[in-house]
């Protein structure tokens, strides 16, 4: 990471690691934190040896009395942020926990900048390809913004192609909130991840 809380002020519990090194450029606004609000679950992963994990799951702890607020484990082996870096090949950035789908329901400023700085570390590399899951979705409402920034055009010097997966029955407006017929890149709908993987790959 290295985590900061040995230096922070309030209690220690003598256990805290020392803070030493840098922090990867993807945390980038993060200096005076080790936390960072979630509100979803993750399953262990197996991390390859040349990946570095910048964030793991911190299993629930009470939150009222006061006096029990206290984090009995501090992490856990889950891991929620993953970056990767190949020679040649460029960067990768894994987020086990979906925190781009936590954004558009809770707005929450910290994950709106722990996804731009992810965005600007893997953009620092080579264009990329990319990989959108629509897990659980359902579709949007009148009151939705359909001018998010996150998918302006100018966005495309960077990605090579664009894979989308989901249900079949969202396709068409998928496609139009994207704005498919305008872009330069070739964008794809599947229902299948691995259909799109091999795709992205091809």
């Amino acid at each position: 990471m290295p985590e900061l809380r040995a230096r922070t002020a309030g209690p220690h519990a003598g256990k805290e690691p020392a803070a030493v090194g840098e922090r990867h450029p993807v945390l980038k606004g993060f200096d005076e934190t080790d936390i960072l609000p979630y509100g979803g679950t993750l399953e262990a992963l197996h991390v390859d040896g040349g990946a570095k994990v910048l964030a793991t799951f911190i299993p629930p702890f009470p939150v009222f009395p006061p006096e029990q607020v206290v984090m009995s484990e501090p992490r856990a082996d889950s891991p929620g942020l993953i970056v990767n870096e190949v020679a040649g090949r460029g960067r990768v950035a894994f987020l086990p926990a979906d925190l781009d789908r936590r954004f558009c329901r809770d707005n929450l400023a910290d994950h709106a900048a722990l996804l731009f700085f992810i965005a600007k570390t893997v953009e620092g590399a080579r264009r990329v390809r990319l990989l959108i899951l629509l897990e659980d979705f359902e579709g949007w409402t009148t009151g939705d913004e359909w001018g998010d920034d996150a998918l302006r055009l100018d966005n495309d010097a960077a990605i090579i192609k664009a894979a989308i997966v989901g249900e079949r029955r969202w396709k068409d407006q998928v496609f139009a909130f994207v704005a498919r017929p305008f872009r330069k890149i070739p964008i794809e709908y599947f229902v299948s991840e691995v259909a799109a993987r091999a795709w992205l790959n091809a």
